[in-house]
């Protein structure tokens, strides 16, 4: 059983399949790292953040040892999700980030998010 843990952001948990649209990526092998822009709903994160227009947010991974990126609907783990961006309990440092279209599970560090 896997477990998970909602990360906690400046803008609280963030919650729901359309709290996360991707708006663009860059994968880079040397070092290899992973960059996520994406539109943010507020109204979707814990606590709802009502009548605020989409805010845009870009996360950074780095030293990653593994990525593997799956269609939201063939995530093999998805019922243990406890939000839309995860930290997964184990030994590795281990996030699970779901958009609108894609989960993105990535072994490495979270280096910003902003």
């Amino acid at each position: 059983m896997m477990r998970t843990i909602p990360v906690e952001t400046q803008y609280g948990v963030i919650y729901g399949r359309n709290a996360l649209i991707n708006k663009s990526h860059d994968i880079s092998f040397t070092p290899f790292t992973v960059t996520l822009t994406c539109s943010l709903s507020l109204a979707a994160c814990i606590p709802e953040i009502r009548d605020m227009p989409d805010v845009e947010v870009t996360l950074k991974f780095i030293k990653i040892k593994k990525i593997c990126i799956y269609k939201i609907d063939d995530y093999p783990y998805e019922k243990y999700s406890s939000s839309s961006f995860d930290k997964v309990d184990g030994e590795d440092t281990r996030y699970a980030l779901t958009t609108y279209d894609h989960v993105f599970d990535i072994t490495g560090e979270l280096e910003s998010f902003h």
